[in-house]
């Protein structure tokens, strides 16, 4: 990701067991990279997902890198907690069609 740095110690809070794996996933090896330089709007972005009553994912990139909440958590089903962090098309190939642009 490019933009401003955040201090390496941010992490978002509260979301529960979703805001737990977030925190200690290891997004160094996805194309967002590590937390800690997470540019203010992706911050601001997982954040709110994160303190959302509904289900809510966040699709980044080219990559279609998943960012997602408790709520979208139940909707992943079986691929939950491995699409945290997954890319999209990897996870889902059957709508590569319709998000391709």
């Amino acid at each position: 990701m490019t933009g401003a740095a955040v201090p390496q110690n941010w992490s978002p809070v509260g979301g529960g067991e979703l805001g737990d794996l977030i925190r200690s996933h290891d997004w160094a090896a996805t194309p967002l990279g590590a937390i800690g330089t997470w540019p203010a709007p992706v911050r601001t972005i997982v954040q709110t997902l994160l303190l959302s009553p509904v289900p809510t994912v966040a699709i980044w990139g080219r990559d279609g890198i998943l960012v997602y909440n408790q709520g979208y958590a139940e909707i992943c089903g079986p691929h939950h907690p491995e699409a945290l962090g997954g890319r999209l098309l990897k996870l889902w190939p059957e709508p590569a069609p319709s998000t391709r642009t």
